[in-house]
């Protein structure tokens, strides 16, 4: 028994010394990087993201990802969606009426004022650049009201073959079962670059917004706004746009697009607490320095096509060594259970450290030791009840 209880402690003290000098760091949170290289090709940058991905605007081949297939929350990466639906639908010099339900908005707010008029521009500028809740609120009301909007919405990323993206409000607030997935992201910010009031919107650095209505007589004050795309305003080489989002279960999210020598790239960025314009540089320059030097894991839907029928995950077999490539269910570009998997905004990153190790082992060492002392209690009763 001494001997058992000696080597119990050696354990425990060997896995102490173990945790304290090679426990390595915790990996990125989620799924693995996969990309498929051929020679000359670099590795993605490890964000810390728990899902990205890159691809090429024009061919819509997929560079590289990391879960773009798991469903997130994606705040205010939404309001590309809302974008993109109201546009075709809404005369952009239209006038629209402010009212409460606008003005009392959760979140960020650009200003709108119950019964101040406002142009469909407006509206849009509101939306895109400061991320107006108040804004999507007015421009889903201006388009026939909430629930119109959204089932609008949604049909809309249905016919692009956005398939894992569900919408509840037009702002992205956080709600029960409003997800997106980083492939879909840059599918519907793909079809909103079609359209050229979109592209010139998420390209807007500033813009002026209408203040309070004025007394009789006097001009209305308006006061300027500021995009929150910090990789425009900053003036990334090649950048087209994009649009940013965050609340607290969603993290950071972006989504947008940058063009250099004839390429445009997609990115989206999803649950990070990176700075935006950080992470995407990354991704960016990352993407521009090795196109043509990757296969393809797969393709972008296209219109009225589901991702399962577009995107073909790249065989291992076209790069000999298919480096990075992540396992079948964390695949951006397969129908497998990651299609089905929701992650609700209550979840936090389940990444396990080997750091978490040594607890379980104090954990055994206890529990031996307990069992140790009880075998002896209970040997020394058997012995007195013998005697």
């Amino acid at each position: 028994m001494a001997m058992l209880i000696a080597f119990a402690a050696l354990v425990a003290s060997g896995s102490m010394a173990t945790a304290k000098n090679t426990d390595p760091p915790k990996p990125p949170p989620g799924p693995p990087i996969e990309f498929s290289p051929i020679a000359g090709a670099t590795p993605p940058p490890e964000l810390d993201a728990y899902a990205w991905i890159i691809a090429d605007a024009q061919s819509g081949e997929i560079l590289a990802a990391k879960g773009s297939r798991h469903r997130l929350p994606q705040a205010s990466t939404t309001k590309a969606l809302t974008a993109l639906t109201v546009i075709p639908h809404l005369d952009p010099n239209s006038t629209y009426v402010g009212r409460k339900q606008d003005a009392k908005a959760d979140g960020s707010q650009v200003g709108i004022q119950p019964g101040a008029s406002y142009t469909v521009m407006d509206l849009l500028h509101g939306l895109m650049l400061p991320s107006g809740n108040d804004a999507a609120s007015a421009l889903a009301n201006a388009n026939g009201g909430w629930e119109k909007t959204i089932a609008e919405m949604n049909a809309e990323a249905a016919k692009l073959g956005a398939n894992d993206t569900v919408i509840r409000n037009p702002s992205g607030l956080d709600s029960d079962g409003h997800v997106s997935t980083a492939l879909d992201e840059v599918t519907i910010f793909r079809a909103g670059l079609q359209l050229p009031l979109f592209r010139q919107l998420v390209g807007t650095r500033t813009a002026q917004f209408p203040g309070e209505m004025p007394a009789p007589g006097k001009k209305r004050e308006s006061f300027a706004i500021a995009n929150q795309d910090r990789l425009l305003m900053n003036r990334y080489p090649g950048i087209i746009g994009g649009k940013t989002g965050y609340t607290t279960n969603a993290g950071r999210t972006f989504v947008g697009a940058a063009e250099r020598n004839g390429h445009t790239l997609l990115i989206s960025i999803m649950r990070t607490e990176q700075h935006l314009d950080e992470a995407g540089a990354k991704l960016l320059d990352w993407g521009f320095a090795n196109l043509g030097r990757v296969n393809p894991l797969g393709t972008l839907p296209q219109p009225g096509q589901s991702a399962d029928e577009t995107a073909q995950v790249a065989k291992s077999a076209q790069s000999g060594t298919s480096a990075g490539v992540g396992t079948p269910d964390t695949n951006p570009a397969t129908g497998t259970a990651a299609d089905t998997q929701v992650l609700a905004a209550s979840v936090t990153n389940q990444s396990t450290s080997t750091s978490d190790l040594p607890w379980l082992m104090y954990a055994l060492v206890a529990f031996l030791a307990v069992l140790i002392v009880a075998s002896i209690l209970r040997a020394r009763v058997l012995i007195r009840k013998g005697k």
